[in-house]
């Protein structure tokens, strides 16, 4: 339930409340010792800590979850760390860092959700790294799975022809 009502209220941008409820149930959970609802938790409490820009905790947080993908062995919640790890560094403009996760989180597990991958696709851009940036438009438009997707990545294909001078093909998309 406190799980929860905290992603109700980081949903509202309660990011206070939503801190309190996440925080009373890792408290619960760490007595009864339910590792795949505190992994949830701690995913939460790292959503809320990028959420609100504090960093340091999300990256305090994420070590938290790296121990209980290693004590479960899941590439599943280890992908995961990986990609919060991504998006922190993502969120600090620190692009390398952020890919680096971000491509370590793919190795353990395929297809990304859209967001990582659209992630990933900037990253490239910001760094300049267009053949990379193609690769991984590639990909996504392969595991496309929904309108939204095909409108996400139709957009990065845009900005890459933008930004390597072939504004033909970028007005053509548009």
């Amino acid at each position: 339930v406190y799980i929860n009502l905290s992603n109700i209220c980081m949903q509202l941008l309660l990011n206070e409340e939503s801190l309190e409820y996440i925080k009373k149930a890792i408290d619960l959970l760490e007595i009864h010792s339910n590792n795949k609802l505190q992994f949830v938790a701690y995913i939460q409490l790292s959503a809320i800590y990028i959420n609100t820009e504090n960093y340091d905790r999300a990256l305090k947080t994420v070590e938290k979850l790296n121990v209980l993908a290693n004590r479960e062995k899941s590439a599943e919640l280890k992908a995961l760390a990986y990609q919060h790890i991504g998006t922190i560094y993502y969120k600090q403009e620190q692009y390398q860092n952020a890919l680096r996760f971000f491509e370590k989180s793919q190795n353990l597990i395929f297809p990304l959700p859209i967001v990582t991958m659209h992630s990933m696709i900037s990253c490239c851009l910001r760094l300049e790294d267009y053949s990379k940036a193609r690769e991984y438009i590639g990909i996504g438009e392969s595991n496309i799975s929904s309108e939204y997707a095909e409108m996400i990545i139709l957009a990065q294909k845009a900005e890459l022809y933008m930004l390597e001078g072939n504004e033909k093909m970028y007005w053509k998309i548009q």
